[in-house]
């Protein structure tokens, strides 16, 4: 940037002195061209720096991002694993209710026939006895 300067102030020191309309117009010229050149240069380092700044903003961001997408993942995936043990340990436990239920009905029918039996039984011996 010093050197911009030294050579703004060589051209601004070249346009006073020149004599000749064309050659401090050329200067004049000249001048307007370093001056924009320098303005252009900074600008371009300015926009850079924000540029580079958002840049590692941006990504900071998306590693957070990717840290919570596969955390999401994660959870997804432990959810289906729970989701199928608890559909696994539902069959089972319908089976074996299920199970119980007929070995329990055929229990009930075995005991109705009993107590018909004897129910027939003690009538006979009723009969009998009159």
């Amino acid at each position: 940037m010093s050197n911009n300067n030294n050579l703004a102030t060589q051209i601004e020191d070249l346009i006073l002195s020149a004599d000749d309309p064309r050659d401090k117009a050329l200067l004049l010229i000249l001048n307007k061209i370093a001056t924009n050149l320098d303005e252009n240069t900074q600008l371009t380092r300015a926009l850079s720096a924000e540029l580079k700044t958002h840049r590692d903003e941006f990504q900071a961001h998306e590693k957070t991002e990717m840290i919570l997408i596969n955390q999401g993942r994660g959870w997804y995936k432990a959810s289906l694993f729970f989701l199928g043990i608890l559909q696994a340990l539902a069959f089972w436990m319908g089976t074996a209710f299920l199970e119980d239920h007929a070995a329990l009905e055929k229990k009930v029918e075995s005991i109705s026939q009993y107590i018909e039996v004897h129910k027939e039984h003690h009538r006979q011996e009723e009969a009998n006895k009159k």
